[in-house]
């Protein structure tokens, strides 16, 4: 987990709880009412599941992170194409080799491609 300044935590991060659904440690967290939005979003609530099986040490683990973990999740929502102000030719590409690669049966190419993408820009 990257470090995080504590001023941008409580200026970003209004509340955050933890709770388990099929199994999963999911996070519900609320943003301050003053903080930018991901395009195309209205409310200021989140949901999120942390890709981790819910057990007491897990959630032991989440209550003394979670205002980081509800940080680090609300700002990779801005790491896409859909909030990119404008995107390039390459912004486009990687996603679309992304995208198609789940048809490929080997992921090498995916690599292959995007080695080629970069090596041209």
């Amino acid at each position: 987990m990257k470090k995080t300044n504590t001023t941008n935590l409580t200026d970003t991060i209004k509340s955050v709880r933890g709770y388990e659904d099929n199994g999963l440690l999911k996070m519900d967290y609320r943003v301050q009412a003053n903080v930018k939005l991901p395009k195309g979003k209205v409310g200021n609530r989140f949901r999120s599941s942390t890709g981790k099986a819910y057990t007491t040490m897990a959630m032991k683990h989440f209550e003394k992170y979670k205002f980081e973990l509800a940080l680090e999740h609300y700002e990779s929502l801005f790491n896409n194409l859909e909030n990119t102000d404008e995107p390039t030719f390459g912004d486009v590409a990687e996603l679309a080799l992304k995208e198609a690669e789940s048809d490929r049966r080997k992921t090498e190419a995916t690599k292959d491609y995007l080695r080629i993408l970069h090596s041209q820009s």
